[in-house]
């Protein structure tokens, strides 16, 4: 193994030498990609007679019964980024193709290939292209990337398996299946079963039990065992969902010491990260993903990748500063834009917020009724985009979830709502009416309990 990493050997991400006045053009081309393909009509092909091109970028190839629906977008390269998709599709359409921009970012062909589970929409949950208890969407899912390698006179070695979440979870999978390929799985699922009761839910209505082994196609915990990939996962140790009910369980089975930074393990690589952000989840790192691709490469090329460990401690604590920052920057937008609004026919005149103090520090908005009587304080604190917990200052009281005070700290669930504004529950009566006509605020009924933060 060769002690060093050979630096020389990255790529220039501009394709191209730059002077300064160039850099804003370069960058504007480097994070952009054609949008022509939208304008296209959709070939429809079976898997025998399925061939890639270039000037037919979308398509859907029936395989075995399964229809997947596609994205090629060419690049004059010899690489090939599939790219998988996953949950969180509120407001989305199907097909859903994610990254699709990044065919200059990456420097090399694109292929988006949808999960076939989503096209029913009955569930925005995670679906890991998983199929059937009798069929697997990414075992049949194998000859269409084969066709797809071979059209583009490609090997294995030149095709890198790219997701996040869900779809990070299907990268894995197919490099597993894939001799030679490579898989960068951002925030990975590996036991499905622990994630989220609703997605378990809804699988236990297709008649799938997620806790079951499934022997056949070992989908339900995943476990990598192609000597011939390499695997490189990315993980928020901030991130309970992530690295306690995922990594960790991940380690145990592969016999991996979980370390901080980046680390590899025989053919599997490791970059464990701690970032604070909005979603913890979505604190996934794919801003690095060109740095990600030289990890690989360097990799194949015999470098030992433990002497990154040191440089990746540089890289978290700049992911870290960016996440946090967005998510400062975030609820700032959030807390800016907004006056508290009760849910009925009264409501707050804009003279109230004079009154409104953001605390950005604790991320917290905190408005004082100083012309009622009662002079109430309260305070509400953003924890995360579906939480935040009240706390009156006079009584040092806090907001339980049925809408009752207590002396111990609650969180509580919250709603952020399409129009920016937060929904949460609130103590009835907790604000009496103001007798100067300036602001009126109305003891709720026992049924309205809710006030809003509201645009």
């Amino acid at each position: 193994m060769k002690p060093f990493v050979e630096f020389n050997d990255f790529p220039n991400i501009f394709g191209k030498e730059i002077s300064p006045d160039q850099v804003a053009e370069a960058r504007k081309e480097l994070h952009s990609f054609p949008r022509d393909w939208m304008e296209t009509a959709c070939y429809h092909y079976t898997i025998d007679d399925f061939k890639l091109d270039p000037d037919r970028p979308l398509f859907s190839v029936d395989c075995n019964g399964v229809r997947y629906e596609c994205l090629f977008l060419a690049k004059k390269s010899k690489k090939l980024f599939i790219h998988f998709s996953g949950g969180g599709r509120k407001n989305h359409s199907y097909p859903l193709f994610l990254r699709w921009k990044y065919g200059n970012r990456l420097g090399g062909n694109i292929l988006c290939i949808e999960d076939p589970m989503q096209a029913a929409c009955e569930s925005t949950c995670v679906k890991w292209y998983y199929g059937t208890n009798d069929k697997s969407y990414l075992v049949e899912m194998l000859p269409l990337v084969k066709k797809a390698i071979a059209d583009l006179g490609m090997s294995a070695e030149d095709v890198t398996f790219l997701g996040s979440s869900g779809g990070g979870y299907a990268a894995l999978y197919m490099a597993n299946l894939l001799d030679g390929s490579a898989a960068i799985a951002l925030s990975p699922q590996t036991v499905l079963c622990h994630w989220g009761e609703s997605t378990g839910a809804y699988f236990k209505k297709l008649g799938i039990d997620l806790h079951g082994e499934d022997k056949k196609f070992n989908r339900n915990r995943l476990v990598l065992t192609n000597p011939k990939s390499v695997f490189l996962m990315v993980v928020n140790a901030f991130s309970d969902h992530d690295y306690k009910k995922q990594f960790l369980p991940f380690c145990k089975k592969h016999g991996i010491a979980p370390k901080y930074g980046i680390t590899a393990h025989n053919n599997i690589i490791t970059w464990v990260h701690a970032s604070e952000g909005i979603s913890l989840h979505g604190c996934n790192l794919e801003t690095e993903f060109r740095f990600m691709e030289f990890i690989i490469s360097q990799f194949r090329n015999g470098h030992d990748i433990n002497n990154l460990t040191k440089l990746s401690y540089v890289l978290n604590e700049r992911a870290n500063t960016y996440y946090f920052a967005d998510k400062r920057f975030q609820i700032a937008k959030i807390l800016n834009e907004t006056v508290i609004k009760a849910l009925t026919h009264h409501s707050v005149r804009d003279h109230a917020k004079r009154y409104m103090i953001y605390d950005m520090e604790n991320m917290c908005i905190a408005f004082s009724r100083k012309d009622l009587k009662q002079k109430t304080k309260v305070k509400i604190y953003l924890t995360e985009a579906d939480k935040c917990f009240l706390k009156l200052d006079r009584q040092t009281k806090y907001l339980t979830a049925d809408g009752t005070l207590s002396d111990t700290k609650h969180i509580v669930d919250c709603q952020i709502n399409e129009d920016g504004s937060i929904s949460f529950p609130m103590p009835e009566g907790l604000l009496a009416s103001g007798k100067d006509g300036r602001a009126e605020f109305s003891s709720l009924q026992k049924k309205t309990t809710k006030y809003q933060l509201a645009k």
